[in-house]
């Protein structure tokens, strides 16, 4: 009689979970750190008789996951900044057209300007 033996291991984000932001100890990375959940079971054709759960940290960077313990004391510390106001879109795109027409207006007098200059020279 054989007997299949299976295993699986998934992680996934913990929903409300920790998020802190610091250099990754694996790849040097200044990174985002996500607490996770890591599962892993075993089982005999595809039942499963085992199961473990653990939390840990998923570096964003690289996607190597570190134990709690390794997390750094205090979270506060390096946590994420606040979120910033949202941009005023609107007014971005009427100020980069009014950039765009300044600069097209400049390089227009610089174009007529040099045409003056070669009629000059030529005597007409």
């Amino acid at each position: 009689m054989r007997l299949l033996f299976t295993g699986s291991h998934k992680t996934r984000k913990v929903k409300g979970g920790e998020v802190f932001r610091q250099q990754c100890p694996d790849c040097k990375q200044d990174a985002t750190f996500h607490e996770v959940e890591i599962t892993t079971s075993a089982g005999i054709f595809f039942v499963d008789l085992i199961g473990d759960s653990e939390r840990a940290f998923l570096c964003s960077a690289c996607g190597e996951t570190f134990d709690l313990k390794d997390a750094p004391a205090s979270t506060a510390q390096t946590a994420l900044p606040a979120p910033q106001k949202p941009r005023d879109l609107l007014a971005t795109l009427e100020a980069e057209k009014e950039r765009k027409a300044l600069q097209t207006a400049a390089r227009d007098r610089k174009v007529e300007d040099e045409l003056a200059e070669m009629k000059r020279k030529l005597g007409k």
